[in-house]
């Protein structure tokens, strides 16, 4: 009698449990999550336009979303980015990134010091303020966050953390070290394209997405009347076919060797041509400014200071171009393709993701400049570009749209928070 009533116990018991996590499971997508994002720089580019896209379009009722930035001069328009966008934005100064991508290698002896000296601070950073704002989900905006992974594991292991993967890691042995640290303090993976996650070496079954860049699609609308009046500013008239470079100056950007090319092959080009190099700092770097001297003498090219009016820019253009030399994608492209803008890409895997070849744009070599004639030719054709120009759009608003790739991101933190609350 006595082990009948302690079977029916536990019976019942088990039906309460099973009762409570079906209904707990019904009512999650009501539950309000609190984000606690922990992003990189404080530069402008696009990893913080990319999230601030990402908190800006999340509805506010449905998740709290809290920014963490490191505590450096110069924040002061990645902080405002991140609160326009709904944000509580926090500073800190001891988050630094531990480098080791195509786009931010980690060089010299100096860099892996602090690299490493970088690391432990970032930790232990991480780790307060996991414990201070008890997040359901940290959502790292960048692999060089690996340490604040660690971190919000060794605070709460039961909060899941999520690493946005924007570009390729290295295949060396400091990219192999990061990609194992990564791995480790993770639980699941949303990169921006398919090379991206290959490079972290996945095992079978980690949980990775590819949720490409997207863009607000109210906000990228062409305007004809703003179009003309922003190409009279830049000197541009109507009748010719502008290509603007609109990512970050920088080595592993290309535009120093795409400028090159433009005066290598000059008398070959189209009469109607004209190239826009925006992305130029009142402060530049070396190569930013060996790219800026070359450009001057050129008569086709313009510089273009750094801008926050991407749309009106990208309005004037017709073709958007990535010279890039390092594997990684380029955000401007799929903000052009939302305006009906077609590509012109080097040909690597990132950027080849994001068009399709004869469609939506066309590919070409820094070291070949009959590819690259034919590629301005075949633009200045008005019927091609007519057609490249609405595959860009059509493409561009169903694969980089916000609206579906902002739901996909809102269900893995519903599936990541229902997982780990309900673990044993």
């Amino acid at each position: 009698m006595g082990n009948l009533c302690i079977l029916s116990f536990f019976k019942l018991f088990g039906y309460l449990i099973e009762d409570h996590f079906r209904h707990a499971d019904r009512n999650i997508e009501n539950v309000m999550l609190r984000v606690l994002y922990f992003h990189h720089a404080v530069g402008p580019g696009g990893a913080p336009r990319s999230l601030s896209y990402l908190i800006g379009s999340l509805d506010p009722s449905q998740v709290e979303s809290v920014v963490v930035v490191p505590d450096r001069p110069g924040n002061e328009a990645v902080c405002s980015l991140f609160r326009n966008a709904g944000a509580t934005v926090v500073t800190e100064r001891n988050i630094r990134p531990f480098d080791g991508s195509t786009v931010s290698p980690c060089r010299g002896l100096r860099g892996k010091a602090y690299a490493f000296y970088g690391y432990n601070s970032t930790c232990t950073a991480s780790r307060s303020l996991v414990r201070h704002w008890q997040p359901d989900i940290v959502h790292l905006n960048s692999t060089c966050l690996a340490a604040a992974a660690k971190g919000a594991r060794q605070a709460n292991p039961r909060v899941p953390v999520i690493t946005h993967v924007r570009e390729p890691l290295l295949p060396n042995l400091w990219g192999r070290m990061l990609a194992a640290t990564v791995r480790r303090y993770t639980n699941c993976f949303i990169s921006i394209d398919a090379v991206g996650l290959e490079s972290l070496l996945l095992p079978p079954n980690c949980l990775a997405h590819v949720i490409p860049n997207f863009v607000d699609e109210s906000r990228y609308v062409s305007s004809v009347e703003t179009r003309s009046r922003f190409r009279r500013t830049l000197g541009w008239s109507d009748t010719d076919v502008v290509v603007l470079s609109l990512s970050r100056v920088s080595e592993s950007n290309g535009a120093l060797e795409f400028a090159r090319l433009i005066k290598a092959c000059h008398g070959q080009l189209p009469e109607q041509v004209r190239f826009g190099f925006a992305g130029f700092s009142s402060e530049p770097r070396p190569y930013a400014r060996e790219a800026a001297e070359l450009l001057q003498i050129l008569p086709r090219c313009q510089t273009i200071p750094f801008t926050d009016d991407v749309v009106s820019l990208l309005n004037a253009a017709d073709v958007v171009v990535a010279p890039f030399v390092t594997s990684h994608s380029a955000r401007s492209v799929i903000e052009g393709a939302m305006m009906g803008k077609p590509a012109l890409v080097t040909e690597l895997p990132n950027l080849m993701e994001q068009i399709v070849v004869g469609q939506t744009g066309l590919t070409f070599s820094l070291s070949d400049e009959a590819k690259f004639v034919s590629a301005l030719r075949c633009f200045c054709d008005p019927s091609n570009l007519g057609r490249m120009s609405q595959n860009a759009e059509e493409f561009g608003r169903r694969r980089f749209g916000q609206i579906a790739n902002t739901a996909r991101v809102l269900d893995i933190y519903r599936d990541m928070v229902r997982s780990r609350r309900f673990a044993a």
